[in-house]
C-alpha cells in the first residue's frame, strides 16, 4: 500500500489578494515576480502509554525526525489579466511515525512516506486569467490593489471579476483558505489546523493535483467551483480524471458584519465536496472478511464510489490590521466510504486565535493557539477495531474516543528573511484510540524566505 505525502500549502489563491497595499519598490502593475522559501521542521515525540500497536500505529517508544522543503515561486504576467506560474520544489527527511497513526498528523509537510529523497519536482504549473465584469448598477467600476506574495504578482485588479485558474496546483490553494490557520510554514504545523480535516480534497502523493477552478469575486461575496483529478485508488501514486473519477467542490464566501465595534467584517465560507473514484465501503469490507481475518478495503473497492462532505470556515480580524484574529472550522463527510487523500476523519471541529506581537513591540511576531477534535462513524470504528487498515490508521484493535489536539506556537521574526518558531502539540486518543496516548510533541521550525 502506498502512503500519502502531501507537501503543498495554501497560498491564498482563493482570495486573489493578500494585502491592501502594493509592496514599495514594485511597479503598480509588475510584470513578473520571483520568490522562494526553505523550511526545516524537526520534531520530537515523547514516549507514551500504549496497550498495543499495529502496522499503522504512531510509535509509542518516542522518536524524532525532521523535514526540509524548499520551493521557488516563479510568475510572469504576459498580458494585463493573464498570469503564468511555475513552482519547482524539493522535499527531504522524515517525521516521527512517518505520517502514520494520527488523523491530525503532527507535521503537515509529511503525511506517511517513510523517507523523502530530495529529488526536485514541479509542484505547480498553472495559469490565472482574470475577466473584468462590466460596469452596471450593481457593479461599480474600480480596481483594488493586490499585494505581492507567493504566486501573487503585485498590481491592480478589477474589484468585480471572474478568475479562472487551470493547470497543476492544490485544491486547497483555492478552497478552505483561512488567514490564521492555513500554512504549516508560518502558522500551525498540525494538519488539523491547516485545512478542515474532514475535507477530503483530491491530490497526488505530494499534495498537488491537475484541475481547474472558476471564481466570481466582488467585495460583498465570492463563489467558487472546481473540479480535479482523483487518486487512481486511495493512497496511490497516480491520479485520473473521467466520468467515474473526479473530485468536485463548490464554496460560497460571505462577509457579514458580525461585530459592529470591529473595523473588519467576518469572512464566512461554506464548502461542499463530492469525490467519485475507485474506493470501498467499510461495511462491504467487514462483510467480506473471512472468519478470523481482518477486513480489507482493497478487496471491495469499485469504480464510481462517491464520498461527499460539507465544511464551514470562519475568521474574524480583531485588531492590528488583521494580524490579531479568531478562526473556526467545522466539517462532516460520508463516513461509509473510505477517504481518498487528506485524512481519515468523518467529522472535525477546530477553533483558535492568532495574536500579533505588536502588543509587546514585536509586530512581526505571532502567537497562535488552537484546539481541534475529530471523529469517525460507527462502521469506520468497527472496521479499525477488527484490525482493518486505513491509508494512515490501524492499531490492530480500537477502543474508540475522539482524537483531540491542542497546539500552540510562537513565531519569531529574526530578520526580514528568517523566521524561527517553537511549537507544542498535545494529542489525546491518537488514531481515535483510548488505549494509546496522550502524545506530547515538540517542534522547532526554521524558515528562510527570499
Amino acid at each position: 500500500m502506498f502512503i500519502f505525502f502531501p507537501v503543498s500549502f495554501p497560498i491564498s489563491l482563493a482570495q486573489d489578494k493578500v494585502a491592501s497595499k502594493p509592496v514599495p519598490g514594485l511597479d503598480a502593475q509588475a510584470r513578473y515576480d520571483t520568490q522562494g522559501e526553505v523550511t526545516f521542521i524537526p520534531q520530537w515525540a515523547a514516549a507514551f502509554r500504549s496497550l498495543y500497536s499495529g502496522l499503522n500505529s504512531y510509535p509509542s517508544q518516542g522518536s524524532s525526525a525532521g523535514t526540509t522543503v524548499g520551493t521557488l515561486y516563479l510568475g510572469i504576467r504576459p498580458l494585463a489579466n493573464l498570469e503564468l506560474y511555475a513552482d519547482p520544489e524539493f522535499a527531504w527527511g522524515s517525521s516521527p511515525g512517518a505520517g502514520m497513526g494520527l488523523a491530525g498528523y503532527a507535521n503537515a509537510d509529511l503525511i506517511g512516506q517513510q523517507a523523502l529523497n530530495g529529488v526536485p519536482y514541479l509542484a505547480r504549473a498553472f495559469a490565472r486569467w482574470r475577466i473584468p465584469l462590466r460596469q452596471g448598477k450593481d457593479l461599480p467600476s474600480g480596481k483594488e490593489s493586490v499585494g505581492r506574495a507567493q504566486n501573487i504578482i503585485a498590481g491592480k485588479v478589477p474589484q468585480h471579476r471572474i478568475v479562472v485558474t487551470a493547470g497543476k496546483f492544490a485544491a486547497s490553494d483555492i478552497f478552505d483558505v483561512n488567514s490564521y490557520a492555513n500554512n504549516q510554514r508560518t502558522q500551525f504545523i498540525n494538519k488539523e489546523f491547516v485545512n478542515n480535516l474532514a475535507y477530503d480534497f483530491a491530490q497526488d502523493v505530494r499534495g498537488y493535483d491537475y484541475g481547474a477552478a472558476v471564481a466570481l469575486m466582488n467585495p460583498r461575496y465570492s463563489v467558487r467551483i472546481g473540479s480535479f483529478a482523483v487518486p487512481t485508488s486511495p493512497g496511490s501514486t497516480g491520479v485520473t480524471y473521467g466520468s467515474q473519477s473526479h473530485g468536485d467542490q463548490a464554496e460560497v464566501d460571505l462577509y457579514p458584519v458580525a461585530f459592529h465595534a470591529l473595523k473588519s467584517p467576518m469572512a464566512l465560507r461554506v464548502l461542499g465536496f463530492r469525490n467519485v473514484g475507485f474506493a470501498g465501503t467499510y461495511a462491504n469490507a467487514i462483510d467480506s472478511a473471512l472468519p478470523g481475518t481482518a477486513p480489507s478495503l482493497g478487496s471491495v473497492r469499485a469504480d464510481g464510489s462517491v464520498r461527499m462532505g460539507l465544511g464551514i470556515n470562519a475568521e474574524q480580524a480583531i485588531a492590528d490590521d488583521g494580524a490579531t484574529g479568531l478562526f473556526a472550522r467545522a466539517g462532516w463527510a460520508d463516513g461509509n466510504v473510505e477517504a481518498d487523500a487528506y485524512a481519515e476523519s468523518d467529522a472535525a471541529y477546530s477553533l483558535g486565535f492568532q495574536l500579533s506581537g505588536a502588543h509587546w513591540r514585536r509586530s512581526a511576531d505571532n502567537i497562535g493557539m488552537a484546539l481541534g477534535t475529530s471523529g469517525i462513524t460507527s462502521v469506520h470504528q468497527q472496521y479499525l477495531s477488527e484490525g482493518g487498515l486505513g491509508f494512515n490508521l490501524g492499531d490492530g484493535a480500537l477502543r474508540y474516543g475522539n482524537e483531540s489536539i491542542l497546539e500552540g506556537y510562537y513565531l519569531y521574526q529574526a530578520s526580514k528573511s528568517i523566521q524561527a518558531s517553537a511549537d507544542f502539540q498535545y494529542v489525546v486518543n491518537p488514531g481515535y484510540n483510548r488505549d494509546r496516548g496522550p502524545v506530547p510533541i515538540i517542534s522547532l521550525r526554521l524558515r528562510f524566505a527570499f
